[in-house]
């Protein structure tokens, strides 16, 4: 599996698919009524089986992950992305943080990480520096006016207080939307490119292995 320039290990598409396998199975039991018990991956509710839902999740979080990889890789946050670099830092970090914890030093979070773990932890690090990187590099811009349309749309998360009062938070909002679409677009620019039936297979392995 490709997406855009960049390679998928079938052991992202694996940590991928066991982050959203539960969500998945919760969504349908909750709209289609089914008891836990009775659930199905390979049966029909409305006109899909289980999984083939849990797989349009999938292709839609990995070309996200692929997305925010590659615009960090543009934007020089890292040299390049692929999973035996990912092993590699991940093997790094975890050395780093076992050095600081037998010295008594101060690390945030884990002592050590486990490799979905490490995903999760770089992909969200990545994420925010390129939050960071846009806005710094005004590839993102906001106007007062659109500052304003989002704190009037969105005035019972403000708790309903004046927009003087959360004039900042309101801005913060409205980056984080803008952001969000700014990807959504690379996103639908990106060429994603696999295997349909090896893909179902490999999703099927996962799920029958939970």
């Amino acid at each position: 599996m490709t997406v855009g320039k960049m390679d998928v290990a079938s052991e992202e598409v694996h940590m991928i698919v066991d982050d959203i396998k539960l969500k998945n199975k919760n969504n349908l039991i909750s709209t289609y009524k089914i008891s836990h018990a009775k659930f199905d991956w390979n049966k029909n509710y409305g006109d899909k089986k289980a999984y083939q839902y849990l797989l349009d999740d999938l292709i839609e979080q990995v070309t996200k992950t692929k997305v925010i990889q590659q615009l960090a890789v543009e934007a020089k946050i890292i040299d390049d992305f692929d999973y035996k670099m990912f092993l590699k830092m991940l093997e790094n970090e975890n050395e780093m943080r076992q050095e600081k914890a037998s010295k008594g030093e101060i690390f945030y979070g884990l002592e050590q990480f486990n490799q979905k773990q490490y995903y999760q932890y770089l992909n969200n690090n990545l994420l925010l520096q390129l939050n960071t990187y846009l806005i710094d590099h005004q590839k993102i811009k906001l106007s007062d006016e659109e500052v304003k349309q989002t704190y009037k749309d969105n005035k019972e998360y403000f708790n309903n207080l004046k927009f003087d009062e959360v004039k900042d938070k309101a801005k913060n909002l409205c980056y984080e939307n803008k952001i969000e679409m700014y990807i959504e677009d690379k996103m639908e620019g990106v060429k994603v490119d696999y295997n349909q039936e090896e893909l179902e297979k490999y999703v099927m392995q996962c799920l029958n292995n939970e």
